[in-house]
């Protein structure tokens, strides 16, 4: 699982980073010209980010659907070998049909039974948000710019000239904010859908958090690493990655299957460091676990 949740986020971000940049690059070139009257955001950079929480989360959705009937099928002793890339699964498979169509902004029959409209309305409001959020951190420096400048006395040449002198500077600082955007937005959107399809599966009756165990990992993210969790779990909305910018943890279901006699709650978690899950991140996973 968490292999192959590797494979598909490394897809992810070679799709979706390089176009972004691009984007934000062409952006931040116009708006170091009209710093008086910036341009707006192109439409696409938004729909760009939009495309890839959506694939995301498809691909969170499916992996866990594809865990859990691996696990059952192996409980009753029958080879299943489901497959990783949706493009390889069988066309007419229904629930490929419907999270391609999700990634695709189309239309199905059958979109509610799979993802939730609490999911795309949370989609909708969430991705103007995070793309403002960023294009307000790189005016507010570019501004910062242009405030010393004046304060400096100088003139309008002299504060072009400053701005010219910093934009290797920016445009590096957004390609950064750019990257741990598309890294702590992936795992989000990952996780939530990983949440709705273990809800989906009665077989599930818990999580287990499993952090990427390396020199980088946080103290935050490895002092959780083994902590399994009871769906109704009140420590779940909490503990629920991504728990810091750049996480890379993931949330593996518990079944019935591993788990025959049910899941005792552990108390050996309960002094963990405390994560940085936003009460808007909570909001949303405790909407997933009452739905």
């Amino acid at each position: 699982m968490i292999a192959r949740t590797a494979r598909v986020w490394t897809r992810l971000y070679k799709e979706a980073v390089p176009d972004l940049k691009a984007t934000a690059h062409r952006w931040l070139e116009k708006v170091l010209r009209q710093t008086d009257n910036p341009p707006e955001l192109p439409a696409k950079f938004e729909k760009r980010i939009s495309r890839m929480m959506r694939s995301a989360y498809a691909y969170g959705y499916w992996l866990s659907h594809l865990y859990v009937e691996e696990l059952k099928a192996a409980r009753e002793g029958v080879k299943y070998r489901g497959k990783v890339t949706l493009a390889d699964v069988p066309s007419d498979d229904e629930l490929r049909r419907i999270l391609e169509a999700f990634m695709s902004f189309e239309d199905v029959d059958g979109w509610e039974a799979v993802i939730p409209q609490d999911a795309i309305d949370w989609l909708e409001d969430y991705v103007p948000k995070l793309s403002g959020k960023w294009s307000s951190d790189v005016l507010e420096r570019v501004s910062e710019v242009i405030r010393a400048s004046m304060l400096e006395g100088g003139t309008l040449q002299e504060r072009m000239k400053a701005l010219r002198e910093v934009a290797p500077q920016l445009q590096r600082m957004s390609a950064d904010r750019l990257e741990t955007i598309a890294r702590t937005e992936i795992t989000r959107a990952d996780t939530f859908g990983r949440l709705v399809s273990m809800k989906a599966h009665d077989d599930v009756i818990g999580v287990e958090f499993s952090a990427i165990m390396d020199d980088r990992t946080t103290e935050i993210c490895s002092s959780r690493h083994g902590l399994i969790m009871r769906l109704d779990d009140p420590r779940l909305p909490e503990n629920t990655p991504p728990c810091h910018p750049r996480c890379r943890s993931v949330l593996l279901p518990c079944t019935v299957y591993e788990y025959p006699d049910g899941l005792l709650t552990s108390h050996e978690y309960d002094e963990v460091p405390a994560g940085m899950q936003r009460p808007e991140d909570i909001e949303e996973v405790l909407k997933i676990l009452d739905a």
